[in-house]
């Protein structure tokens, strides 16, 4: 925030910060607009719906978040010549332990399969971009824990917790991401 100037797309979400230039991004006229109006170099969209039961029951909200959004914003990166980062999932299932750009992906639900379609289409429209497989972890807000706090809680608490032995992911916290 020191050495650049960040620009936050919001659509419900409430953000409060003095450093971060926010603006509505309810449709994508607003998004062209504001990216044509200002010095925007890169976008960075680490916009999801990733409650994997909510995308099983919500397909098209899944669908119009998980997949419509990213294609877009490569599509507006690719127009005003921008830097485009995305970032994907880690949530697929893989055969090969060791994984390479060109390893075989198996989607496993809603979500994992909208992410999977927006990366091939994103870069189908601009090559350049750079897709990032992780999931990151970070405190939730008020109105929702994050999967990380559950587990902070629980230990704070002493309350044993079922956890999962047969799941392989990539997580990074937030702020080194």
């Amino acid at each position: 925030q020191k050495k650049f100037q960040i620009h936050v797309a919001i659509n419900k979400t409430k953000i409060k910060n003095k450093n971060l230039r926010i603006f509505s991004a309810k449709n994508k006229n607003l998004i062209d607009d504001y990216v044509k109006k200002n010095q925007i170099d890169a976008i960075i969209n680490f916009a999801a719906l990733t409650n994997l039961e909510f995308c099983e029951k919500n397909v098209n909200l899944s669908k119009k978040t998980n997949y419509f959004l990213p294609v877009y914003l490569a599509k507006v990166s690719k127009k005003f010549n921008l830097k485009y980062v995305f970032i994907s999932t880690d949530n697929f299932k893989f055969k090969e332990k060791k994984l390479s750009e060109n390893s075989k992906i198996e989607t496993l639900k809603v979500y994992s399969a909208h992410k999977r379609k927006s990366e091939k289409e994103i870069l189908k429209i601009n090559h350049k971009s750079l897709i990032i497989r992780t999931n990151f972890f970070c405190y939730g807000n008020k109105n929702r824990k994050s999967f990380s706090d559950v587990i902070l809680n629980s230990i704070k608490l002493k309350n044993k917790i079922g956890l999962f032995k047969d799941v392989y992911y990539t997580p990074i916290y937030w702020k080194y991401l």
